[in-house]
Order: C-alpha cells, then structure tokens, then sequence
C-alpha cells in the first residue's frame, strides 16, 4: 500500500470480503516489517475458499481508502493467489 508519491503507508484499517457470502473478515496484520505491507487472506480462512474465489480487499485511514480484488484458490494446505494487484495506491 502506498499513497500517490510511492511512499508505504502502515496503521490503516484493514478488511477483507468473501466473494462467495458477502461476509466481511479481518486478518492479524503482524507483518508488519515490511512498511505498506497487508494480508488479504492467510491460511486460517482455508474454510472460506472452495476451488477458486475472489476476495476484495479495502484499506482505510485518515488520509483516504484503497480497494483492490485478488483471485484465489485453495488446496489442501494453502491458499494462492492467481491474481490481483501487486500494490494499491491510496485515494
């Protein structure tokens, strides 16, 4: 996540959508040593997926929001990614 100038942006208010239900969930964000960096989904939310699914992702501060869509799919250990963007720029 970074703002218009390429600068990482930390602290903003993370939430992740299930494309299937609707529902809204949130992850930990303990990788945080990378400046700007956010986790969508992690493996805890094997349950969510079935063989493919898309999860919006919306980050919002003080400063503005960002939204972005990642393809994914699960197998029986993890969940890939199988697309999305590699940055979202903060509006």
């Amino acid at each position: 996540m970074t703002d218009a100038a390429g600068t990482p942006v930390q602290g903003l208010q993370a939430t992740s959508i299930d494309g299937h239900t609707g529902e809204p969930f949130t992850e930990e964000q303990r990788f945080t040593l990378i400046p700007g960096t956010y986790v969508v989904i992690s493996d805890g939310h094997m349950d969510l997926v079935g063989d493919s699914d898309v999860i919006t992702f919306t980050a919002e501060g003080p400063d503005g929001s960002a939204t972005g869509q990642w393809n994914i799919a699960a197998d029986d250990c993890h969940i890939t990614n199988l697309g999305g963007p590699a940055t979202l720029v903060l509006q």
